[in-house]
């Protein structure tokens, strides 16, 4: 018996958001260690220490959402919809056409992670928009909100620092 791609993804959920993971964090340790934050030093600015505590929370909340998807909670499939969206996807992924490979800066592990949190952001997304969808439930938009919220302010304090 043949599954498709997309019935595979839908049915292995969990490891296609813990690439994700891996890819997006991956792919923001890339950024500080190129200064894309300013210089690195024993001190940071608040805003590099705003950038710091936001990408640990969008983690936390990450692994959050997956607890609750994982239990077949709807707000959890919404928490992690978002994050992978935006903060995946878009944030660490889509980011690569600023700097298309080669990227002089960053070739090849930038590139590299730019091309992960693209291929494995828009996986999570996918299966974590299908899950939410069947899961029939309307889900409580606390969490999705509140993570939506603090990719904002983390987008907004890197766009503040980026050299």
């Amino acid at each position: 018996m043949s599954s498709s791609l997309g019935d595979r993804l839908q049915t292995n959920w969990l490891p296609v958001h813990a690439i994700a993971v891996v890819a997006a964090t991956a792919h923001a340790i890339m950024d500080w260690q190129s200064g894309l934050f300013g210089a690195s030093s024993s001190v940071l600015t608040p805003a590099q220490a705003g950038i710091a505590i936001g990408m640990s929370l969008i983690t936390g909340l990450w692994v959050l959402g997956i607890g609750w998807a994982a239990r077949g909670e709807a707000r959890g499939h919404a928490t992690v919809l978002i994050i992978a969206l935006l903060w995946a996807f878009l944030g660490n992924g889509l980011v690569i056409a600023a700097c298309p490979p080669p990227c002089a800066d960053g070739f090849p592990y930038q590139d590299l992670t730019h091309v992960g949190s693209l291929v494995f952001g828009a996986g999570a997304t996918w299966v974590s928009w299908k899950q939410l969808r069947q899961s029939g439930s309307t889900p409580t938009w606390l969490m999705p909100t509140l993570t939506f919220a603090v990719i904002a302010v983390v987008f907004v304090l890197e766009a503040s620092v980026a050299g």
